[in-house]
């Protein structure tokens, strides 16, 4: 079905890009098995748990699927956010829902990019769920998760070839787990067996053997944790908003740990950032555990501004 539509979509192309030469035909195929290991490893993941896709490019703002995302700040301005969710997954019960993020590249949830504001893109999609799901599902339903979907595969080294997975099984795919953030309270959910075994091979979940969730490798946080963060990204948006209205849009950008975002940046000929010249907006380093007190509000918030 993958190479059907793959071949559908090359065919209406052909005049554009696709098929015609080797190297259009050979990106095609390239594209094809991409999207086949993909599916194989999402199967996997969706087996071991009681999750399925129920919405796919989910789009919210003004007529839209789900109206924009409407939030008033502390000075009284209205911010209207607008945006697409790659996927949406409901739980068997339509209790839980898990918002999947598609990327090209592996990337996991970095507490120390929340806390500083950097990385909201997940946590905003929660916000937006948590006031429409009523209106999509038609009943109240739970954050259970919101991960990032890795597509592209590399090759990769491995210490142990005869105990590793098979090329081309699902078990093989589903090495690249998704990662991001889930509620404790739903891991059973998204893997059946991680109740009895306290691990799972589908996400990066575990348990000590007290029973308490693992500091290291582990995507799974407290249900209080896991409310507070969607919380924390609406304070941070509301409260970044009001400072842009305010008029502060100097050129500083951020610097955490010798990185920037101006070699990504698209308006360098407008900002026209020059380090030898201005400063930058140095962010304190905070290990996972700092970052975690600062969003649960346990800090002096020293340097967040």
């Amino acid at each position: 079905q993958i190479r059907a539509i793959a071949t559908e979509v090359a065919e209406q192309l052909r005049n554009q890009i696709f098929l015609s030469n080797a190297r259009s035909r050979y990106t095609l195929e390239r594209l094809e098995s991409v999207v086949q290991k993909l599916v194989a490893a999402q199967q996997f993941v969706a087996g071991c748990g009681s999750f399925a896709p129920a919405y796919v490019e989910l789009v919210f703002g003004k007529d839209q699927t789900l109206p924009p995302l409407e939030l008033t700040t502390p000075s009284g301005n209205k911010v209207v956010l607008r945006g697409r969710i790659d996927r949406l997954d409901l739980d068997k019960t339509g209790q839980y829902y898990t918002v999947i993020d598609y990327k090209s590249s592996a990337k996991a949830m970095n507490m120390e990019a929340v806390a500083h504001g950097l990385a909201l893109q997940l946590l905003t999609y929660l916000l937006v769920i948590d006031a429409h799901g009523l209106k999509l599902f038609g009943q109240p339903t739970t954050a259970a998760a919101a991960l990032y979907v890795q597509i592209n595969r590399k090759i990769e080294s491995t210490k142990e070839p005869d105990t590793d997975p098979e090329p081309g099984t699902p078990e093989f795919h589903a090495r690249h787990k998704p990662r991001g953030l889930i509620n404790e309270q739903a891991a059973d959910l998204l893997d059946k067996s991680f109740a009895s075994t306290g691990k799972s091979a589908a996400f990066s979940i575990k348990r000590n053997k007290d029973g308490t969730l693992a500091k290291s490798g582990c995507d799974a946080v407290p249900f209080e944790d896991f409310e507070r963060l969607a919380i924390y990204a609406h304070e941070t948006i509301i409260r970044l908003a009001d400072e842009i209205i305010e008029g502060q849009i100097d050129v500083h950008p951020y610097l955490l740990r010798n990185k920037s975002p101006c070699p990504m940046c698209q308006f360098k000929r407008v900002c026209r950032f020059d380090r030898l010249i201005n400063q930058y907006h140095v962010l304190k380093p905070l290990k996972a555990e700092e970052a975690l007190a600062r969003i649960r509000g346990q800090d002096d918030a020293e340097g967040q501004q």
